[in-house]
């Protein structure tokens, strides 16, 4: 079952055509790596997916019962302001906002839910602990929490690994890994890591001065474009 059909998507900006005719398909547990160089519309596909971009042309379908509520993001790593005040629980309790409705207070199930992605993700030692004073690897875990706690099916991933050592890095990965077998999530990940993106996902999309070059499986994507390994793994 497909939970996400793109079909000739193009995205443009000012009228000036930055990506066009996209086509793909995922269907539920899939983790897919959206890969290509700096300037070949990632971010773009990933911000109209997100709804944060409208298309230009196309059509994005999301099988999902709430497709807002069952989209979940997860940034870059991000310097955190000294003065943030919220603590780990509270950023991951925030997750459930999209889930109710007015007067807005949490429920019993919002703190189960939330509760339940803290174990998951090996975090509940830290639940009181201030949200700014934690690593960097420690926050993105915490924001991955916050986007499980929202329900989300499918989770797109922008560099979600940048900046984290190579022990923190290990440690993101066999996460997501979870994610897909043990909650059944799909994930979209862009990254630049190619010989990790390659051991790690299931399918490739790879994009390239705005066009689509490739989306299939991962083997078939190093038999087409060896052009891409000789590049040294990275674009």
């Amino acid at each position: 079952m497909n939970v996400l059909d793109c079909r000739d998507l193009s995205f443009a900006y000012e009228g000036r055509p930055v990506l066009s005719h996209v086509n793909f398909s995922l269907e539920k547990g899939s983790y897919l790596g959206i890969i290509g160089e700096n300037g070949s519309g990632k971010s773009t596909l990933i911000k109209g997916i997100l709804g944060l971009k409208k298309q230009a042309a196309g059509e994005i379908r999301l099988h999902l019962p709430d497709a807002q509520k069952g989209m979940g993001y997860l940034p870059q790593q991000q310097t955190m302001k000294k003065d943030f005040p919220a603590s780990v629980w509270e950023v991951v309790l925030s997750g459930r906002l999209s889930q109710l409705s007015f007067p807005y207070r949490y429920r019993k199930v919002d703190r189960e839910y939330a509760e339940h992605m803290l174990q998951f993700l090996s975090l509940s030692s830290l639940k009181n602990h201030a949200f700014r004073e934690l690593s960097g690897g420690q926050q993105q875990r915490v924001l991955l929490a916050r986007a499980l706690a929202a329900g989300s099916q499918v989770l797109v991933l922008d560099e979600p690994v940048t900046g984290l050592d190579p022990r923190i890095t290990e440690e993101m990965y066999d996460m997501l890994e979870r994610c897909i077998h043990e909650l059944g999530l799909t994930i979209m990940m862009v990254s630049h890591d190619l010989p990790r993106v390659f051991h790690e996902v299931h399918q490739v999309l790879y994009l390239a001065k705005g066009k689509q070059m490739f989306f299939g499986e991962t083997e078939d994507f190093l038999k087409e474009h060896p052009e891409v390994i000789r590049q040294g793994g990275i674009l």
